[in-house]
């Protein structure tokens, strides 16, 4: 029914060959208690009296400086906040 040597490559797994039966018995519970869930064509998320409304998109002012924001930035660069990378190209 599922392919779990391609899934378990595709998520980086590494599943032995003793827990593929079961790995592929929950998968199978997945899907079918995924298929059991109603339709939603998002009418209720969205529009007249849906209830999620979405809130305009403002900025607000916080009443920080700049200057206090970026006290608390454990790196900066170039005025704002250094991450580290994460992805390698």
């Amino acid at each position: 029914m599922f392919d779990i040597d391609r899934i378990a490559k595709l998520a980086a797994l590494n599943i032995e060959p003793d827990e593929r039966a079961a790995l592929e018995h929950d998968m199978a519970e997945i899907v079918a208690m995924v298929g059991g869930l109603p339709e939603c064509d998002g009418s209720l998320l969205y529009g007249n009296g849906g209830i999620t409304e979405l809130r305009d998109d403002c900025a607000e002012n916080s009443g920080c400086t700049h200057e206090e924001l970026m006290a608390n930035a454990p790196e900066t660069v170039g005025g704002c906040f250094g991450v580290p990378k994460t992805v390698e190209c």
